[in-house]
C-alpha cells in the first residue's frame, strides 16, 4: 500500500467488509470506524470527505487528494473574489450615490438619491431617486443628469422610484 506511484492491483478489505481487487490508485483512505479501506466510489456514496469524518485517514501520496487540494483552493479564491468585488461595488456605489446627492442638494433639488447602478458593459448609469412629489418628475431634474454623467463620463437616466401599489414614492 506504500508504493502510490505505480497502477498495480491489490487485494483490500473495503469499508464494506467486501474484499475486492482494485487498482491502488483508487484506493485513497482507511476508514478506522469500518476497519476497511475506502474507494472513490465508497468516499463518494457513504460522503465521508464532505461529512468531514474524524475516523477517515487519507492516503496522501494518492493523486486524489491533490486533485481535491486544487479544486478547494480554486473555489476559496473564487469566493474570496466574488467578496472582494461586491465590497468594491458596494463602496463605489455609495460614494456615487453622494456625490449624485452633494450635485442634487447644489441644484437645490428635493429629491433623495437611493440607489445607482451601473448598466453592464456601456458607460450608462442608472440614477433611482424619490422626490416630495408624487408624479413622474425626473425631467425637472436634468440638471443632476447631465452633471452626475459628466463626473462620470457617461449617461445617466433618472428613474423615480415606485411603491408596491404602482405610485410614485415620495418622502
Amino acid at each position: 500500500m506504500n508504493d502510490k506511484s505505480k497502477n498495480e492491483f491489490i487485494e483490500v478489505k473495503l469499508l464494506t467488509g467486501e474484499t475486492w481487487i482494485v487498482s491502488n490508485k483508487n484506493v485513497i483512505g482507511y476508514c478506522h470506524k469500518y476497519n476497511g479501506y475506502v474507494t472513490r466510489n465508497l468516499l463518494r456514496s457513504h460522503k465521508c470527505y464532505s461529512k468531514e469524518c474524524r475516523h477517515l485517514e487519507k492516503i496522501e501520496d494518492n493523486p486524489y487528494w491533490a486533485v481535491i487540494d486544487q479544486i478547494k483552493a480554486a473555489e476559496r479564491r473564487k469566493r474570496e473574489t466574488a467578496r472582494r468585488l461586491r465590497q468594491e461595488k458596494e463602496k463605489l456605489q455609495k460614494e456615487w450615490a453622494d456625490t449624485a446627492q452633494n450635485i442634487a442638494n447644489d441644484y437645490g433639488y428635493k429629491v433623495k438619491v437611493i440607489e445607482i447602478r451601473k448598466v453592464p458593459k456601456k458607460k450608462k448609469y442608472i440614477l433611482f431617486y424619490i422626490s416630495k412629489i408624487s408624479d413622474n418628475d425626473c425631467y425637472r431634474y436634468v440638471n443632476l443628469a447631465k452633471d452626475f454623467g459628466a463626473s462620470l463620463n457617461g449617461k445617466v437616466e433618472l428613474r423615480h422610484i415606485i411603491d408596491i401599489k404602482g405610485n410614485y414614492a415620495v418622502y
